[in-house]
């Protein structure tokens, strides 16, 4: 292993070990030696790589999020019409917060302590700023392509998708059950494919 394929696997373990302790034990209690217990590695070490629980929460939530939102990008190309992207979206939207809660957890730690000037709200702000971006671009490749209808200004509709979708994962931190509401489901995907615009197809 190369240093910095080292260094890479070092970070990764640490951030790893950050967002289950965030998600356990919230912003206020996670401490640096609580997470690198969990990581298995020395307090020096932990330090050498991110200074304060600040700086690892903010690179947790990046770790934790900046994937989903590489993938997002393509989901507006995949689908064939405004039915089938509320679809998708709605599929993984319930099987994020049904199979990862921790990262839910992880997002409100962030955003409460992103209330303040600090690593964290420059990290949530670039994240806040990303997602509608791509979410822009896709939608109105699917306008052009006649594939969606948008029943709201097109500038306006990711950030009521972003609304939508992180308020529904933030329901389910304090109302679990709602993750098998199908019913619920339902009603989020039909309120999507009207926003989107377009009529239902066969999923």
């Amino acid at each position: 292993m190369t240093t910095t394929e080292k260094t890479q696997h070092n970070k990764e373990l640490i951030l790893t070990a950050a967002i289950k302790t965030l998600a356990k034990y919230g912003y206020a209690g996670t401490t640096v030696t609580l997470v690198a217990e969990a990581a298995g590695v020395s307090r020096g070490l932990l330090h050498y790589y991110f200074h304060n629980t600040e700086v690892l929460l903010a690179e947790a939530t990046d770790l934790a999020f900046g994937p989903l939102f590489e993938m997002m990008g393509g989901l507006f190309d995949q689908a064939e019409d405004a039915a089938q992207l509320a679809h998708i979206l709605t599929v993984q939207t319930r099987a994020a917060v049904r199979e990862d809660p921790e990262s839910m957890a992880l997002m409100i730690e962030a955003l409460a302590v992103a209330r303040h000037p600090g690593p964290v709200q420059d990290k949530m702000l670039a994240m806040l700023l990303a997602a509608p971006g791509l979410m822009l671009g896709g939608l109105s490749r699917m306008q052009a392509s006649g594939k969606a209808h948008p029943l709201v200004p097109l500038n306006y509709l990711p950030n009521l998708l972003t609304a939508l979708l992180d308020g529904m994962g933030l329901q389910i931190m304090l109302r679990p059950e709602l993750v098998e509401d199908d019913g619920l489901w339902e009603a989020m995907e039909q309120m999507i494919r009207t926003l989107i615009g377009g009529p239902a197809t066969e999923k």
